[in-house]
């Protein structure tokens, strides 16, 4: 299980802390790094803050960029944001294997699919897959994985 180190209290996991307090470490950081930039949108400079969580703001960078290296950002036909391994290409599927932890990315390989690696993907991180399933807007399938 993950730690984030926060100003006031330190090692917290990763599951203690909101998904209201992440955004607005998103928020703060993306303020800091786009500044006066016209592309953020008020909701999200009211999110963060006026900057009273500059010194949190940056720690959230710097395990950001770590959490980030070798990895890039792609967003699902199905609209989830998704967090991957760098040689994540097109074409690749995100998927949600039973038993896993975390969604993953496959390739397919004619009939069969290389694991690509492990990924972040918004919204499908709490079980939320299996509810998808349960309620018909998502399908089982199985892979034969090599």
């Amino acid at each position: 299980m993950g730690a984030f180190r926060l100003q006031k209290e330190k090692n917290v996991q990763y599951s203690k802390v909101s998904k209201s307090r992440w955004l607005e470490y998103a928020a703060s950081y993306l303020i800091q790094a786009l500044a006066d930039s016209h592309v953020l949108a008020l909701n999200l400079r009211a999110m963060a803050g006026n900057g009273k969580q500059e010194f949190e703001a940056e720690q959230w960078s710097r395990s950001a960029n770590g959490a980030s290296e070798n990895r890039c950002f792609a967003r699902s036909r199905k609209g989830y944001y998704v967090l991957g391994p760098g040689i994540m290409a097109p074409g690749d599927i995100v998927c949600v294997l039973f038993g896993g932890k975390l969604p993953f990315c496959l390739r397919p390989c004619g009939r069969r699919y290389l694991l690509v690696g492990e990924c972040y993907v918004h919204g499908l991180m709490e079980g939320e897959a299996m509810q998808l399933v349960d309620r018909g807007e998502l399908s089982e399938k199985v892979f034969d994985i090599v």
